[in-house]
């Protein structure tokens, strides 16, 4: 703290000098001012206010604590009225004027801009303690085929989007999803990639051939439906990707090959108990699973712990294939080629790069597995990182529409801090299981999706399902200094995913003076369905059994974080989960996420919700399971009477 003191003083004397040089106003341009001037908050909402330019210590007062309180800058919504915030240091005063507000409208800063393109058109309002009262009616008891019928309900939509076809046309005007303005580019299995691929008859054939072309603002990229393309894309700013033709929607897989061949695989050696293990003609990247016949090998991946070089079982010894993998389809990817040897604390593989490569051994008791199953696809990617798709940082209003996104180790889209971009009609599936980082040696895997960070962005009316984590996350890692989330519109989807979160908000911060900004997020009319149901395991490097318990449908939070919300509106969704909580949640002191008209499903009025709550500022979280509470209460306590329950009747 002295040191810093000796700084400001230091800085001052230099400031004064050189503006006795005669040096542009120096002082005036390090000015301290307030992050925002004046604000309007929801009842229990709250914002962050900084001084800019002014370091040290600032006093914060409210004038009306009735109204507004603040702490450290931190301002949080009491009841309806007008306060001024004044953060004071020696003789200068800075003072913010706030609204607090209860209506569903919520006015930004004045020195703040948004983006309006993407704005949900509902916004978060307060539940007060006496609108938050379930009335009777609220919860209905039907009879078992009524409850089926409604989780049915699900079905219509995936056709929907399995059969939907969108038409993205030239024009002079560039509207996202819907036009391209420069020029247009063919894929085809049919194709060559010694073509120009500026039409349907001198169509290009490979991703490969793709990632080198120099795409433009504007630029559209068509794959022929019915085909399959193998390999990854990153995508270019302003550049629509799409499909043309008839038939189904394009195939973008990052499996590198189909293995559904017998001279791909040779016996290894037979099992104690008459097993046969195969080996894999080459080696590979690691391999999140493993699909025959396009359905995946279920709870089915050894991935073992590794110690001095070396992979090793339960027991602390070498890893034995022929005795690990003691149950048909069982197998194991040890892409070690690129690991260190010293495998003590923390080793992150993705970060690595190019990912290690290695055997791949699979057990197959009825024989050959090219010649058991046509079709055999690993869940990895050829060039061993990233997604099928990734948006870099800084990357705007980039569009991936109407493809099937399948089999891939990581995730189907990524995001890094990118801005404008859109998802819409894409079957997302088959993703996940890989190693993503070794503690101490443990393997954790993960997988979502769909890995979002960054802003104004739309995902509408996709159908994910079968990751091994979630199927949505809007995640904020340690190292990322993207602090604002905004204008994010997450509808119209059908999610089952995996061992995760249907839909999920993973926010990794610590610094509980630099909370991260999640604003203007809307969730609406999505069926949210049957989390927790996976082929995943062990999950997260937690062995959860089956991999059909330790997520939830809608999840808020996680870790150690700091976070706040403003208008974060989650309403007309159907919520199911058969075998855990359908809402998840680490919800900041006095931050309400705002449900209205969702429909929630559980067949055991027990188990309706499962919510993780913070019980002082920041952390120190306790679970809530509806356990030991009558359900009506539960209910009363977390999510309000702006729902609708059905309960399954026995």
């Amino acid at each position: 703290m002295r040191f810093g003191k000796r700084l400001v003083a230091l800085f001052m004397v230099f400031t004064f000098a050189f503006a006795n040089l005669g040096v542009a106003n120096v002082s005036a341009a390090k000015k301290p001012k307030l992050s925002k001037t004046s604000v309007s908050i929801n009842v229990g909402a709250l914002v962050k206010l900084k001084v800019k330019n002014g370091k040290g210590t600032w006093k914060w007062s409210t004038s009306n604590k009735k109204v507004a309180t603040v702490k450290k800058g931190k301002v949080t919504g009491v009841e309806e009225g007008t306060a001024v915030i004044t953060a004071k240091k020696g003789k200068t005063k800075l003072t913010c004027k706030v609204k607090v507000i209860s209506d569903t409208e919520i006015n930004t800063s004045e020195e703040t801009t948004e983006s309006t393109q993407n704005k949900p058109t509902t916004e978060a309002s307060s539940t007060t303690e006496d609108k938050n009262i379930i009335k009777s009616d609220s919860i209905k008891k039907v009879d078992a085929t009524t409850f089926d019928n409604k989780v049915k309900e699900i079905d219509a939509v995936i056709d929907k989007v399995k059969n939907s076809k969108v038409t993205i046309t030239k024009s002079d005007t560039f509207i996202q999803g819907e036009t391209y303005t420069k020029t247009a580019y063919y894929l085809s299995e049919n194709g060559d990639d010694y073509n120009d691929g500026m039409s349907e008859a001198s169509a290009w054939k490979t991703i490969d051939r793709l990632n080198k072309a120099n795409l433009s603002y504007g630029d559209a990229v068509f794959f022929h439906r019915g085909d399959t393309f193998r390999g990854s894309i990153t995508c270019s700013a302003g550049v629509t990707y799409a499909a043309y033709g008839d038939g189904p929607k394009p195939v973008i897989t990052g499996s590198p090959e189909n293995a559904g061949d017998a001279s791909k695989w040779k016996l290894y050696g037979s099992t104690a108990d008459g097993g046969k293990v195969w080996e894999y003609y080459k080696d590979i990247t690691d391999c999140g699973n493993i699909y025959f016949d396009n359905e995946p090998a279920v709870n089915h991946r050894i991935a073992p712990s590794r110690k001095d070089g070396k992979f090793i079982d339960d027991s602390g010894n070498e890893f034995d294939v022929l005795k690990g993998l003691n149950e048909d389809l069982m197998f194991v990817s040890f892409a070690d080629s690129k690991l260190p040897f010293d495998m003590t604390g923390f080793v992150d593989v993705e970060s690595q790069g190019e990912r290690s490569v290695g055997k791949l051994y699979l057990r197959c008791d009825k024989g050959n597995p090219g010649d058991t199953f046509k079709s055999i696809e690993f869940g990895t990617l050829p060039k061993g990182f990233g997604a099928i798709f990734k948006i870099d940082d800084g990357v705007k209003y980039s569009s991936i529409i109407d493809l099937n996104l399948k089999y891939s180790c990581t995730c189907g889209v990524m995001t890094c801090s990118s801005e404008n971009y859109l998802v819409k009609n894409c079957e997302i599936s088959c993703i996940g299981g890989y190693v993503i980082n070794y503690k101490n040696g443990v393997p954790e895997r993960c997988g979502d999706g769909m890995c979002l960070s960054g802003g104004n962005c739309t995902i509408d009316s996709n159908y994910i399902h079968d990751c091994c984590d979630s199927g949505i996350t809007i995640e904020c890692g340690y190292s990322n200094d993207f602090r604002t989330f905004n204008n994010y519109r997450i509808i119209n989807n059908a999610i089952m995913p995996g061992a995760g979160n249907n839909i999920h908000f993973a926010i990794f911060n610590q610094d509980l003076d630099n909370p991260i900004l999640f604003s203007n997020i809307e969730i609406a009319h999505n069926y949210l369905y049957m989390s927790n149901n996976s082929w995943a395991f062990p999950f997260r490097g937690v062995d959860y059994g089956n991999g059909i318990k330790g997520g939830s449908c809608l999840g808020l939070g996680e870790g150690e974080l700091a976070f706040y919300t403003e208008r974060l509106s989650i309403h007309d969704n159907v919520i199911y989960s058969e075998n855990s909580g359908a809402i998840e949640g680490w919800l900041y002191k006095n931050i309400y996420s705002i449900f209205k008209n969702n429909t929630i499903l559980f067949s055991d009025p027990k188990y309706p919700v499962a919510i993780l709550r913070t019980n002082n500022e920041y952390m120190d979280w306790y679970r809530l399971n509806g356990q030991d509470l009558d359900g009506v209460k539960f209910l009363n306590e977390t999510i309000g009477s702006d729902n609708t329950f059905v309960v399954k009747s026995k």
